[in-house]
């Protein structure tokens, strides 16, 4: 996937790549036995052993007979993270689900890091359709969609060119934007229009509107999205209506989070 390169390989602590590794591996492979975890991460059983016993004692790792997979401390984790270092989630969580009632739509929150988009909240209206292709906390990348073209068009210029032009922008479908050049113009546009677009640019099928919630600086805090079917969303409603309905709520979200930080007067 696209997004930042890591930090230089030399600097990195072998142990924590490797404890990193086993639990990448077992997510992926929704729990595995130590012989299936040892094939397919190419480890000694003994090595492996040792760190999943280390990890068992943690609380990080549990196992069920045989089989072993990540503990609840992860789903604690997430959701601690979620409550207290997204300040779109604290404050626009309420707002989504209003939209998504309003519009009857699947509307999601999405931030960035490490170069990548990542939905921290996801909610349905009566007539939502759910892509499973990016469920909440799955990277994907920026320049495949809505919520992500939002986002990019207000990150640093350092930042932004780093997204871009470090690594070959990802092809996910035939319509996604993979043009460096391309993609920069669509950005200055939704900086003066405060919407992105996407037809089938990351789920054939299927199209988006966001719009970029900012904080009291200016920075991006993250992207409000409303997706669905092309059958759902005509030219009119997915040109006018929509949009207009998604910038409304991402100026709520924008003042519920100066509100509360004591920026009334801003």
């Amino acid at each position: 996937m696209g997004g930042i390169d890591k930090a230089d390989p030399k600097r990195t602590i072998e142990a924590v790549k490797k404890t990193t590794d086993i639990l990448e591996a077992l997510h992926e492979m929704e729990g595995a036995t130590l012989t299936e975890l040892a094939e397919s991460l190419d480890y000694s059983k003994s090595s492996l052993h040792s760190y999943l016993v280390t990890l068992e004692e943690q609380e990080f790792v549990t196992t069920k007979g045989y089989l072993y997979r990540p503990s609840y401390r992860f789903i604690t984790m997430a959701e601690s993270l979620r409550r207290t270092h997204y300040n779109i989630y604290k404050y626009g969580r309420e707002s989504a689900n209003q939209l998504a009632e309003e519009t009857g739509e699947f509307v999601q929150i999405m931030v960035e890091e490490h170069g990548v988009g990542i939905h921290i909240f996801a909610v349905s209206g009566k007539k939502g359709m759910f892509a499973a292709k990016y469920p909440v906390g799955r990277p994907c990348p920026l320049n495949c969609n809505a919520a992500g073209k939002a986002i990019l068009a207000h990150l640093p210029e350092e930042k932004l060119e780093q997204i871009l032009f470090q690594n070959e922008l990802e092809m996910i479908t035939e319509n996604t934007i993979t043009d460096p050049d391309e993609l920069l113009d669509e950005l200055e546009t939704i900086r003066k229009t405060d919407v992105a677009f996407s037809t089938e640019e990351a789920v054939s099928g299927m199209r988006g509107v966001a719009s970029p919630v900012l904080d009291s600086s200016g920075e991006i805090m993250g992207a409000i999205n409303i997706s669905g079917s092309i059958s759902h969303f005509d030219d009119e409603r997915f040109q006018e209506t929509l949009p207009k309905k998604v910038v409304e709520f991402s100026n709520i979200i924008e003042v519920n989070a100066m509100n509360e930080r004591g920026y009334d007067n801003i």
